[in-house]
């Protein structure tokens, strides 16, 4: 069986369990401690989501180990160029993913800090300044840019479940911004939501309540 673990927080593991539970992937899930994690022969860089399948022993990093799923389980697209797509929607969700971190964990959405944050990732009208390539604007153009609710036109794949899962978080602070903001955001984050498989996940108990580690957004 597919075994992953992380810390007791939905956190870099989240995009991991819904492309799974998107398949309908059989998995355990093993909570550790930060002191497991010095065992370097089971994470080996020292860093969590780790995860295993019947091919893998142990990938690291939770990019390659979305990747890794989404070239197992066909959410992958079918083409070179809709890979090329879907990894550069996985990799600008990283870029804002890195802003969103430090207002978690080093802001810990200070209300200045939440202000300055949307201000600079999040209000379209900034969206040409200096924000380090970290936009929800820019999300909401690869959506724009797919079809039939899809980045891929009609397939479900790793870069929908990474847009949503960092969609997501940001709904939890930005909710009624986003809603003002970006309609055709809110529509894709139900669409995806929607998905019998996620629809399921969502609101089953594999679906933590605690989203980060300091419990905050």
């Amino acid at each position: 069986m597919a075994t992953l673990y992380y810390l007791p927080f939905r956190g870099r593991a989240e995009p991991v369990k819904l492309a799974l539970a998107s398949q309908g992937v059989a998995f355990k899930f093993e909570p550790i401690d930060r002191q497991q994690i010095q065992d370097l022969n089971h994470f080996k860089l020292g860093q969590v989501p780790v995860y295993s399948d019947d091919e893998i022993p142990f990938l690291t990093q939770s990019k390659a180990i979305l990747r890794h799923l989404g070239r197992k389980y066909k959410l992958y697209g079918s083409s070179r160029q809709d890979q090329a797509a879907i990894d550069e929607a996985v990799d600008a969700v990283e870029d804002l993913q890195l802003k969103y971190a430090s207002l978690i964990y080093v802001a810990e959405l200070a209300d200045d800090a939440k202000t300055t944050y949307w201000s600079s990732h999040g209000d379209p009208n900034t969206k040409k300044g200096r924000n380090g390539g970290a936009h929800i604007a820019f999300l909401a153009a690869l959506v724009a840019s797919g079809s039939e609710g899809h980045i891929i036109a009609g397939s479900l794949t790793i870069a929908d479940l990474a847009i949503f899962n960092i969609l997501d978080n940001h709904l939890r602070i930005f909710q009624a911004e986003i809603t003002e903001a970006y309609p055709e955001l809110i529509k894709f984050h139900q669409h995806i939501a929607a998905v019998p498989a996620i629809r399921s996940y969502l609101g089953s108990e594999q679906r933590l309540k605690q989203n980060t580690g300091n419990g905050l957004g």
